[in-house]
């Protein structure tokens, strides 16, 4: 679906460094205001953080009811290339005129739509490209192809697959910038097995530090998955705090000295060593 990215007074330079979220909680129930802001004013105190995350990536901007529309029916899922270049198109009229016309626009698909030819044209109408990469999830051998050493998807090698995967992205992005728009390691699996991935906390931290903060924290603009879980179908749990969000975190947040991350804030927060939640 096409995005607008938004900056108000913001830099142009400005790095997005987030989270996304849904409209939806993990009882089924609708979120309200009330339930956006505390996840914009956690997001924002999260302990020792690399840097302030105070951006989010909305899946949709459609009030969560019980009959919402399910994923078959919305707009955009699924749809061909020229039906996308189209939905971008009338993005950029009907923000013409208006305090967004400036704003650049994208969309958001994952590293293997990308490299696809027929999605050109795609790559062509918008400003910027996002893609999500879930080294986790990739365990079909045909990956392999664009990992060196044909490797399994464990965390110890989940650096290497996240570098080919974004290079395979970059290769295909006609030099338009690219964001991380998904990308995270979850704590929980209590569904089938994904090749040889492991979900844990230990492992979700690993991925936080040795692809967020020695990778993208400050330097490409990001939306981590996930700040609190809000699919109650998936047996995969990505989320960084833990289910009373006023614990904190599951893991310390802290990134090792020489990441190259931002700056560690909220320090006075205290430490979190430990899974909660």
């Amino acid at each position: 679906m096409a995005g607008i990215a938004t900056a108000g007074h913001l830099p142009a330079e400005k790095i997005y460094q987030g989270f996304n979220s849904g409209n939806m909680l993990m009882d089924r129930t609708a979120k309200n205001e009330s339930d956006f802001r505390k996840e914009f004013e956690i997001m924002q105190s999260l302990p020792d953080s690399p840097g302030l995350f105070n951006a989010v990536r909305l899946y949709t901007n459609i009030q969560g009811y019980p009959k919402t529309p399910s994923i078959e029916q919305e707009v955009g899922i699924g749809a061909y290339p020229a039906n996308l270049t189209g939905f971008i198109k009338d993005t950029r009229d009907r923000i013409k005129g208006t305090l967004l016309a400036d704003k650049p626009v994208g969309h958001v698909d994952t590293w293997l739509s990308w490299m696809n030819t027929s999605n050109s044209e795609v790559t062509e109408a918008v400003d910027w490209i996002g893609v999500d990469i879930y080294p986790f999830f990739e365990k079909d051998p045909k990956v392999r192809e664009f990992i060196p050493g044909n490797l399994s998807n464990t965390i110890d090698n989940a650096v290497t697959f996240f570098d080919a995967l974004y290079e395979v992205t970059l290769n295909a992005s006609k030099g338009k910038p690219v964001w991380i728009t998904e990308t995270g390691w979850p704590y929980a699996n209590k569904g089938k097995s994904w090749g040889q991935a492991k979900a844990s906390v230990a492992n979700q931290q690993t991925y936080w530090q040795e692809i967020g903060c020695s990778k993208l924290f400050g330097r490409l603009n990001t939306f981590w998955y996930t700040l609190r879980d809000g699919n109650p179908d998936s047996d995969i749990n990505f989320a960084v705090v833990a289910d009373d969000m006023d614990l904190g975190p599951r893991f310390d947040l802290t990134c090792p000295a020489g990441s190259g991350a931002p700056a560690t804030i909220n320090c006075s927060k205290g430490k979190h060593g430990s899974s909660r939640g």
